[in-house]
């Protein structure tokens, strides 16, 4: 999974949990760590990297995620 999948994991919330009480998101960025580190404050931009699936499916699917993308822009820029 590339850092565009990432960015999917966490947009649309944390997939169901595990066995051991952790989300998906959670275990895919532990194993990613290992593989290959993300760099320090990667997650400071997450709304940054969020905006492009949010708008994506604005134009596919409508209001309400338009209205996710401008809550999801205002974050970033309030940052």
């Amino acid at each position: 999974m590339g850092r565009f999948g990432l960015r999917c994991l966490s947009t649309y919330g944390k997939p169901p949990l595990s066995r051991d009480r952790r989300s998906v998101l959670e275990h895919v960025l532990d194993g990613y760590q290992r593989a290959t580190p993300l760099a320090d404050g990667w997650a400071d931009h997450a709304g940054l990297r969020q905006l492009f699936p949010l708008l994506m499916d604005a134009v596919f699917f409508g209001r309400g995620y338009a209205e996710q993308s401008l809550k999801t822009a205002r974050a970033a820029l309030a940052r």
